[in-house]
């Protein structure tokens, strides 16, 4: 049996717990953590309103920037149209996949009119009296006369008292013209007021007109965003629908923000109680999640998964080989019912076994977590699989089943880990890399190359010369360290998931690091096996 290490320069050992002397390899498949406590956390978020139709005022001047104020105001009121019309759409189809759950001018003007009069104006019309005289008549003529003179005298006094009147209302219009022009004085300057008003805004209509022109673009902008953070809200709600949780509908920062509170409140009040995840990025993934929504306010709970264990527990995937009784024979030992998968705690006061069917229903992929409760066992109760993994020689000889197999060694490759192969009956092993190459004999022996190489050859045969494989191996620059067995001739990899391991094919590729470098081991027994690893 020999064992090869293809060895990566930032390799972690740690991630490869051997115990090759009893033909058992735990390799780390994960961080994994277990738990059906939940915390519920619960998040209101706001749903727009409805927007009724609206119009703006219009300017009725004939007018050349009364034109162009109408064209703006015609933009602004077709972008208030669209994003009410998205508004609307949104709000009818959040109501349609998410149902309520249950959980309430008048003005009046009159008119009046009044009528002045106009001023009548009477005059008269004076008569005179003709006649011929006689004595008679010319004393009826002197009673007549003097009649007329009386008359005289009085009219005479009538003019005079008229003449006062006249001069009275004379010096009364005359007050009132006065007042007249004092209004169209008043009046006039009014209106050079207007007009010197009227040039400013002319003058400054360029001014205004840029200003229109950076109200229609932040409008525009403005839309552009409303319409953005819509079409987000829709997302974030049907991927709610489906069970998902969106960033749309609850950003990464306020999650992120709600872990860190919800875990202060379990270190305060609920000593030994600890999230399983921290990563936001977790839920967005894997969330169980409810819903529901009262009006326009929608409640979204989230089921944080919690656990007594403040760190994870380390996954580790159990391989078991049978180990040679010599170097000649063809029979082996074997240690058999070993568990797929080992679990262990990070203080090493705790463990368990756990089968792959079980690990299929977690979620995670560096870490796994598991939404149901394991049961652990202390350190202090050994077992077969932690007395190997602890490496307790006497309690590995009374828990464990060894069983001797017929015939079970077979000239083979078994991948042990990403960098690691377990080479079965190989007595020579050629290295080919593009600048050296390297031949090492079936001995006891530690050989390294070093080679900056883009694929090398591993050329084996057996002691006899009849048995030959080749296999190469191909540097991958964008998975440094990284070594694996492929499904199909020059593309086959390994299973992990149920554990099982794939043999090399004749001319099958396998990928490793940037450096050439091979630890090599050759194993006459598992004695030999046990001092040299």
């Amino acid at each position: 049996m020999l064992l090869l290490n293809v060895l990566a320069v930032n390799a972690e050992k740690e991630k490869l717990v051997q115990r090759t002397n009893y033909g058992v390899t735990f390799v780390k498949e994960a961080d994994i953590v277990f738990g059906s406590e939940h915390w519920f956390h619960t998040f209101e978020i706001s749903i727009p309103h409805k927007i009724h139709k609206f119009s703006y005022p219009s300017c009725d001047i004939i007018h050349q920037n009364c034109f162009i104020l109408n064209q703006v105001i015609s933009h602004l009121s077709a972008l208030k149209t669209d994003v009410a019309s998205n508004v609307n759409s949104t709000v009818e189809i959040i109501h349609k996949l998410i149902p309520k759950a249950d959980f309430k001018m008048n003005t009046t003007s009159t008119q009046s009119r009044s009528k002045r009069g106009l001023f009548n104006f009477i005059g008269s019309i004076s008569r005179s009296l003709f006649g011929t005289a006689t004595v008679k008549d010319v004393q009826k003529l002197a009673r007549h006369v003097n009649i007329l003179i009386n008359r005289n005298n009085k009219f005479a006094k009538a003019m005079t008292e008229h003449d006062q009147l006249l001069s009275s209302f004379m010096s009364k219009t005359d007050e009132r013209f006065q007042n007249i022009v004092l209004g169209v004085q008043q009046n006039h300057d009014i209106m050079v007021n207007l007009t010197s008003e009227t040039s400013k805004f002319v003058a400054h209509f360029e001014e205004v007109s840029v200003k229109l022109s950076n109200l229609l673009i932040d409008q525009m902008n403005l839309s552009s965003s409303v319409n953005k953070y819509l079409e987000e809200l829709k997302i974030g709600i049907h991927e709610m629908v489906k069970g998902n949780l969106s960033p749309f509908l609850i950003s990464p920062n306020i999650l992120k923000n709600t872990l860190k509170h919800v875990q202060l409140i379990l270190n305060e009040k609920f000593k030994g109680f600890y999230l399983l995840n921290t990563d936001p990025a977790y839920y967005y993934s894997s969330s169980q999640l409810l819903y529901a929504r009262n009006h326009s306010t929608l409640y979204v709970t989230l089921k944080f998964p919690i656990s007594t264990f403040s760190s994870p527990l380390a996954l580790y995937r159990v391989n078991s080989f049978p180990v040679p009784i010599n170097s000649s024979s063809n029979h082996g030992t074997k240690i058999m019912d070993l568990p797929e998968y080992f679990v262990v705690t990070s203080n090493n006061q705790y463990y368990n076994h756990i089968s792959y069917s079980r690990i299929s229903s977690c979620t995670g992929k560096t870490t796994l977590f598991c939404s149901y409760s394991l049961p652990l066992v202390s350190t202090v109760s050994q077992s077969c699989i932690s007395s190997l993994y602890f490496n307790s020689k006497q309690d590995v000889n009374e828990h464990c089943d060894f069983r001797f197999l017929m015939n079970v060694i077979k000239a083979t490759v078994e991948e042990i880990y990403d960098n690691t192969l377990l080479v079965y009956k190989m007595n020579t092993l050629a290295f080919e890399c593009p600048n050296k190459h390297k031949i090492v004999k079936g001995s006891i022996r530690r050989t390294k190359i070093y080679d900056r190489f883009s694929e090398m050859q591993i050329k084996m045969e057996n002691g006899n010369g009849d048995f030959k494989e080749e296999y190469k191996l191909r540097n991958d620059y964008n998975h440094p360290g990284r070594a694996n067995f492929m499904k199909k001739p020059a593309d086959v990899k390994g299973n992990k998931k149920n554990g099982t391991k794939e043999t090399l094919k004749k001319n099958s590729d396998m990928k490793i690091s940037n450096k050439c470098f091979a630890f090599i081991i050759v194993i006459l027994s598992c004695i030999v096996l046990t001092n040299y690893i």
